[in-house]
């Protein structure tokens, strides 16, 4: 489709691939701080300037990887952090 080719010239052109995250991801504003309580604790991940989200001190390419930090288990970050319903509230929703 055209967006492919348009994409595919970008890349050409500037050298840059475009990011792969998800539009949840995507959409939120620098500076955003998201809290979710697991486990009993508290954790809170800010939204970097570049993308990025700040967690613990550290920097995360992705909210997956802060959800993975925190659980100890591969886990969607945009459903861990409540930006995205899980599949059962999808099927849910459909009934």
């Amino acid at each position: 489709p055209n967006h492919v080719r348009a994409n595919l010239e970008r890349i050409g052109e500037t050298g840059e691939v475009p990011s792969q995250k998800r539009r949840a991801e995507r959409e939120l504003a620098p500076g955003t701080t998201l809290v979710r309580e697991f486990n009993g604790i508290t954790h809170r991940v800010t939204v970097m300037s570049d993308g990025r989200f700040e967690f613990d001190g550290r920097t995360f390419k992705s909210l997956s990887k802060v959800a993975r930090e925190i659980t100890g288990t591969v886990y969607s970050g945009p459903v861990f952090f409540g930006l995205k319903p899980t599949s059962r509230e999808r099927k849910a929703a459909k009934i």
